[in-house]
């Protein structure tokens, strides 16, 4: 009887056109905000905030905190493969687009603090999560020598890891990119390597160099 309570409870939620217009929204796997999310829903901020909490606790959804702002996103593959299962049933209509407020001169490659933001981080992010070169701790990961000819390429000696990083949500991208020391070496190496090139107001510049060898490594 519990099992099929709670199977009641969250088709219930699912059953709603505006908490399912925002979990549209988040299957292209970034993180929103509330009010984002409102106007992918068409409702009003006070009112998203009342759906995403109950999402929340139901286990459809996972929170961001960067700074004093919250984002939310799908809590994981399995609520995205239910929601693509539902949607081939039935065609349900798209939300409104949400559209970055980040300059496209700062979206392809930017400096965020002392790290790589930007599309250009969270490439390298998903490149390096998604070969096993890093261990996961609770918030942090680790930087293996499983990644020690990507890193030794860049100047990174082997004798420096594991090294630590934090994954930090991207601005622009709404995906992860990597600060703390990792992020740091990292940002360090391709300005010293001639990867990437400085500019005014956080902008970097990839250059020819940086983006033969990054296609390289399949970046």
């Amino acid at each position: 009887m519990e099992e099929s309570a709670a199977f009641s409870a969250t088709a219930a939620l699912l059953g709603d056109a505006s908490r399912a217009a925002m979990l549209l929204a988040l299957l292209d796997g970034k993180a929103y905000t509330a009010n984002e999310l409102a106007r992918a829903a068409d409702i009003t901020p006070p009112t998203a905030s009342f759906h995403l909490d109950k999402m929340l606790k139901a286990g459809l959804l996972a929170l961001v905190r960067q700074g004093r702002y919250r984002y939310f996103r799908l809590a994981g593959p399995d609520v995205a493969r239910t929601l693509e299962s539902i949607l081939s049933l039935q065609h349900a209509p798209l939300p409104r687009q949400i559209v970055s407020s980040c300059p496209p001169r700062l979206r392809e490659a930017r400096t965020c603090f002392d790290h790589i933001a930007g599309a250009l981080g969270v490439r390298i992010y998903r490149a390096i999560t998604s070969r096993g070169w890093t261990t996961h701790t609770d918030a942090q990961f680790a930087i293996t020598p499983a990644a020690t000819d990507f890193l030794g390429e860049l100047g990174i000696p082997r004798d420096m890891l594991p090294v630590k990083s934090t994954p930090c949500l991207d601005w622009s991208e709404r995906e992860f990119h990597f600060s703390g020391d990792f992020g740091r070496l990292l940002l360090q190496a391709m300005l010293s390597k001639r990867w990437v090139l400085g500019g005014k107001s956080r902008q970097l510049t990839m250059t020819e160099a940086g983006q033969r060898r990054l296609a390289a490594w399949e970046i």
